[in-house]
Order: structure tokens, then sequence, then C-alpha cells
């Protein structure tokens, strides 16, 4: 205790000590255009006021006008600062005006909170607001808002929508949504056969060529969505590749046979075998 006491006390001299010899020169240093001395007149006014001032903002603006590393950085993390704060002030709001829409049994707000969470999801791709914004629409469309409803029956077209709807607990307005989709468009055999042929038929994660097996080549949705068949949504990989995927170590069967075939061309094309 007394050490930490010793320490707080040198602290606070060598404070008084800077601001009473120092601190003037750094400033008039830093008026004349010295970019170290702006940055570190940022520094102190941000460090004196415990949060980042207009001040600091203005000085360390100063030095990043004139190349300083370390100024740029803190202004870029600022910036990030300032946008996770904002972030979750969003967060905080919407979960606010959700419990008012609830109480009030609004359906009109609560669409819009789905609106809002669908938005930010778009913006953002965190499939938490994708989820945040079914269950919205869901309660919305329980409370008979058609446009919720319609977004709804949108939404279900797609695999991962579908998945999410059905496993929540409205079953009165999932029956009103009609089939259930297919797991991949009507086309896909299409595009994907015109896909992998546009690459070779070469694996574009270990770079295989599979010309002569070309079953072993599948093509794969980046974003996992069965629905995005843009070209650059796709990547066509070998059945081992796809079968690394996140999620896919079940989904992606792989015979013994098959892996030495996979295997076997590698070696023979001067590749690693996996």
């Amino acid at each position: 205790m007394e050490i930490l006491i010793v320490f707080l006390a040198i602290g606070i001299c060598w404070g008084i000590i800077d601001h009473i010899f120092f601190m003037p020169k750094r400033k008039k240093a830093a008026e004349e255009g010295n970019a170290q001395a702006q940055y570190e007149l940022g520094r102190h006014h941000e460090l004196s006021a415990n949060y980042v001032s207009s001040e600091a903002i203005k000085w360390y603006s100063k030095a990043a006008q004139q190349g300083h590393e370390r100024a740029i950085l803190r202004l870029a993390e600022i910036k990030r600062e300032e946008e996770q704060s904002c972030f979750f002030r969003e967060l905080q709001e919407r979960y606010r005006r959700g419990m008012e829409a609830v109480k009030n049994g609004d359906a009109e707000e609560q669409y819009r909170l789905g609106m809002d969470y669908y938005g930010a999801y778009e913006n953002e791709k965190l499939s938490s607001f994708y989820d945040q914004a079914i269950e919205w629409f869901l309660r919305a469309a329980n409370l008979g808002h058609e446009e919720a409803l319609a977004r709804l029956k949108e939404i279900y077209r797609t695999p991962m929508g579908a998945k999410i709807i059905r496993r929540s607990n409205f079953p009165d307005i999932t029956s009103l949504l009609g089939d259930y989709p297919s797991e991949y468009t009507l086309d896909w055999d299409s595009i994907s056969k015109q896909y992998r042929k546009k690459q070779h038929y070469i694996c574009q994660d270990c770079g295989v060529d599979l010309n002569s097996e070309k079953y072993l080549l599948h093509t794969h949705h980046l974003n996992r969505d069965k629905y995005d068949n843009r070209e650059e949504n796709l990547i066509a990989l070998c059945a081992n590749c796809h079968k690394k995927q996140p999620f896919h170590e079940r989904r992606v069967s792989v015979s013994d046979s098959d892996l030495k075939k996979i295997n076997l061309l590698r070696k023979q094309q001067g590749l690693r075998p996996q």
C-alpha cells in the first residue's frame, strides 16, 4: 500500500513538473508545426480530460496531416471506438423499442423493428440480426400485420430463412407460408456444371485437376445460402476440400476410395496428398 502511494505521488509530481516546465515548450512547438509536439499535445489533452476532447482531436488531426503515424493510428482508433459506441447504443434503443411494442401490442412498430434488423443484417452480415429480423416479423404477423407476413413469405423461400422460421414458436404463421422450399434452386445442376466447367474442373482450394474424375469436383456456396447463385458466391472444390468447409464435415461424405483417387491424382500432378 505504501509503495502504491509513493508511485501515485511520483506520478502527480511528474504531471505538475511536465505541465509547468515542458507543456509551454511543447505547445509552442506544436503551434509552429512540429508533428511530434502536436501528437503529444493531443495525447496530453486526451489523458488530462480522461476522454477524447475536441482539443485532442484538433492536435491529432494536425499531426496526422503531416503524416505522423501514431496520430493517424490514434484517429483511426477513435473513429472505430465511436462506431462501436454508436452500434451498441442502436442495439439498446432497438431493445427498448421492442419491449414497448410487445407491451402495447403494436404490430406496426414490431414490423418496423424487423425492418431495422433486416437492414442492419444486410449492412453488417451478422446472422444474429437476421434471426432478430425474422423474430420481429413473426411477432408482427402474429398480430395480423400483412406486410410482415409478405416479408416472411419472401424469406421462407430461402433454405436458411425457412429453417429459422420453422423452429420458431409461431406454428400458426408457419402454416400460412406454403411448402418447405427445396434446398437448391431448380436450375442448380446446370449452374453447378457450367461453373465447374469454367474452372476447368480444377479445385480452387488445393489445385488438383479432376478432369478425369469430374464427379469429384463440387460447387460450394461461400455464404451457405444455396439460393444465392451469384458467381462471386461460388467456389469449385474437390470433395475432400468441400468436406473441410465449416459445418460440412457431416453433410459431405467422401468414401475411402474417392479420397484415394484424389490423393493419387494429387501425387501424379506433383501436389502434396491430403
